[in-house]
């Protein structure tokens, strides 16, 4: 009977130490996942303010866009204006310049005539 007990007991000393096998295995496994627990949360955060850090520049950068786009409508705007202001100049001159030319056409047939008069 004692064989029995003692083979019995041996059983269970095989079974208590895979038990304490397997829960050191899972203390191991539940510490390792902890540790990876705690790496991505700290990589979450450093993630969260690289987010965080690329949103506020970006909505910088729209600011700027949008007042440098306000600023060439508004450089486009004065362009056009110029633009209409030299296309009515050129006009202007091109009257006066016109007008001149006429004035000295007349001028060269009055002195023509007047010098057709001077000659004997």
């Amino acid at each position: 009977m004692s064989e029995l007990r003692l083979g019995e007991m041996a059983a269970i000393v095989d079974i208590v130490r895979k038990v304490v096998m397997q829960w050191d295995d899972f203390v191991g496994s539940v510490e390792a996942m902890s540790q990876d627990y705690k790496d991505l949360q700290a990589r979450y955060e450093r993630l969260r303010r690289e987010y965080q850090d690329l949103r506020e520049a970006y909505e910088r950068l729209v600011r700027d866009h949008e007042s440098k786009l306000q600023t060439l409508a508004e450089l486009q705007s004065a362009h056009e204006a110029l633009r209409r202001d030299l296309e009515s100049g050129t006009d202007e001159l091109r009257k006066r310049f016109e007008a001149l030319l006429h004035e000295q056409q007349v001028a060269i047939q009055h002195l023509e005539d007047l010098a057709q008069r001077l000659q004997p």
